[in-house]
């Protein structure tokens, strides 16, 4: 679901920079672009974590090994939940952190990681 609508904000944001002729991939466009995801990513992991906290009952978020689960299926889906209630919040987090940094100007807008990733020269002395 949080896919669907990050796709569409993005959509409705690069038609509405593109119907008004301003260029979409300018270092301000994708600061904002950024900001109404994140925005949305924060919303979508209070949603998720509020409706998914009680749905197995009362087993700890953590599924301790000692709890008397009722079948292996249980457990599992303990552990499941419990690794993507993880997941999920440390990619808000890493979105935040990585905000933070474009907005105070720590991440250079001419950053160019595919250049640097490509552009490998070694001198060999054979």
């Amino acid at each position: 679901m949080t896919y669907f609508f990050s796709l569409v904000l993005l959509i409705i944001l690069i038609m509405r920079k593109c119907c008004f002729n301003w260029c979409v991939f300018t270092h301000e466009c994708l600061q904002q672009i950024l900001m109404w995801l994140l925005l949305l990513w924060i919303a979508n992991s209070l949603i998720y974590a509020n409706f998914t906290w009680n749905e197995l009952g009362n087993i700890p978020l953590l599924c301790p090994p000692r709890y008397d689960y009722t079948t292996l299926e249980i457990k599992q889906a303990c552990e499941v939940r419990a690794a993507n209630l993880f997941c999920q919040w440390i990619f808000l987090f890493i979105m935040i952190f990585w905000t933070v940094l474009l907005r105070e100007g720590y991440i250079s807008e001419y950053l160019d990681i595919g250049k640097k990733l490509t552009y490998y020269e070694e001198s060999y002395d054979y």
